[in-house]
């Protein structure tokens, strides 16, 4: 079982405790540069069954293999690989160049291969950390991981948009994803959401584990039994890269998900208009039910 986590640590940390066969890899930001601080069990994360990459995420959104990451069950311990800033385009395997998977490494154009059973996407925008007594965090403003946005809301969407790509293009038919969200009322959030169901056909649920975030309006979300034909038909990748790529550019943030609009693929998603005429109902009861985290 493979395990792709993002500054989820404590999931992490629950999962390879309680599934000895489990195999993962992390992908955050260096503390330095407004990351977590690393709070993973090492004596679990072992270099045979845990890899931590150092990256922004925004950066590797369309060439992130995570699967390149995993050094084989039987790998001897391997130092850990570093890469940081925005030039970081294909991340090198952390047992060589088998990959992690045995055979030839793909080139470097590849497509992501869509085997990971599980994700966790609980990434999160930490900007402004002048507030800490701690001297060494970079200022937002000399911060390549924040200073390319137009707002905070851009860069939460640009993090959640990478992180919704790497999803499409690693995880597995059938696999499951658990995710963080808000839950105030978004047009953004709300075709995220619709976007999902489409994504998924099998449960999606929400919630909020009394442990943590009781101070916050973010709840989880998981969904499982993903289908990769069906963000290929969509053309879902390419779409949110796109996004992604006007958000670090200094784009404003995307009021909705980039749906099809015309041909084959058109959606009732692609307007305003469409999205709440064929979703406001279930959306209204989803939300109804998010209360009860209060």
């Amino acid at each position: 079982s493979l395990l792709p986590t993002y500054p989820s640590w404590a999931p992490s940390r629950y999962v390879l405790q309680e599934c000895p066969h489990a195999r993962g890899v992390g992908v955050t930001l260096p503390e330095t540069s407004g990351g977590h601080i690393v709070a993973i069990d090492w004596a679990l994360a072992t270099p045979a069954r845990y890899h931590l990459q150092y990256v922004d995420v925004t950066t590797v959104a369309s060439t992130l293999a995570c699967h390149d990451l995993l050094a084989p069950p039987d790998a001897p311990p391997a130092e850990r690989i570093v890469v940081t800033g925005a030039e970081a385009t294909r991340l090198p395997g952390s047992a060589g160049s088998n990959g992690g998977g045995g055979g030839e490494k793909p080139p470097a154009d590849a497509p992501p291969r869509n085997n990971m059973d599980l994700m966790i996407l609980d990434g999160s925008f930490l900007g402004g950390k002048g507030f800490f007594s701690r001297t060494e965090y970079e200022k937002d403003e000399d911060n390549p991981a924040f200073n390319v946005y137009c707002n905070s809301m851009a860069a939460d969407q640009a993090l959640l948009v990478a992180q919704l790509v790497v999803m499409v293009n690693n995880l597995r038919a059938g696999g499951t994803v658990v995710l963080r969200l808000s839950m105030t009322w978004n047009d953004f959030r709300n075709s995220v959401l619709c976007l999902l169901r489409r994504l998924f056909d099998g449960a999606i649920i929400n919630f909020k584990p009394r442990s943590c975030h009781q101070d916050k309006i973010s709840y989880y979300l998981s969904c499982s039994g993903f289908m990769p034909h069906a963000a290929t038909a969509f053309d879902v990748a390419p779409r949110l890269l796109k996004l992604l790529c006007a958000l670090r550019a200094g784009g404003r943030p995307a009021r909705y998900v980039p749906w099809p609009q015309q041909g084959n693929g058109a959606l009732q998603e692609a307007s305003r208009e469409g999205l709440y005429t064929f979703w406001r109902c279930s959306l209204e009861v989803y939300y109804f039910h998010l209360t009860t985290f209060l």
